[in-house]
């Protein structure tokens, strides 16, 4: 509850975001679904809305601040958006191979800020993926979207100040 809820958003969401699907996000996935077998479904809606902040936010990122991404960068990031739109951490990894300085910390503050919300408004996620396509299966359908949304603008954010223009 309070303030323990919310900062067990924030170690989710960062735990989400840290290696783009690797085992640091396996474990946190499997402690939400480990909760969610004793009927507990909060964590496992911080996780979900999690999942999907990395990729949407590096696709926002390539639309917005086109100047700091090469027409190759741009092009990946409609597929990382979609990726995203389905819950597909993994989208971001392509951006993080070229900019592990940038990326790795904007998604691990998107993540956790968008994780972090969805505790404080009690979002639910009742299946085992994230991304807005299991929207059906939330509760606080509205804070689900609106804390992926806030997410992703701050994963984008960050990396529209940590990233330099590029030349092509």
């Amino acid at each position: 509850e309070g303030g323990s809820a919310i900062l067990l958003g924030v170690v989710i969401g960062a735990m989400t975001a840290f290696d783009m699907g690797g085992p640091i996000n396996k474990t946190a996935s499997a402690f939400t679904l480990a909760l969610m077998a004793e009927g507990i479904y909060g964590p496992n809606g911080a996780f979900r809305i999690a999942v999907a902040i990395p990729p949407l936010g590096v696709a926002l990122s390539t639309f917005v601040s086109k100047k700091k991404y090469t027409a190759e960068e741009r092009n990946m990031g409609v597929s990382s958006a979609f990726m995203g739109l389905i819950g597909i951490t993994e989208g971001a990894i392509p951006f993080a191979v070229k900019s592990i300085k940038t990326v790795l910390p904007a998604i691990i503050i998107g993540s956790a800020v968008g994780s972090a919300l969805g505790m404080y408004h009690g979002v639910e996620v009742f299946v085992p993926h994230g991304g807005l396509i299991v929207i059906a299966a939330a509760k606080g359908k509205f804070w689900f979207a609106v804390d992926m949304l806030i997410g992703t603008v701050v994963t984008a954010l960050v990396l529209h100040l940590l990233r330099p223009d590029v030349e092509e």
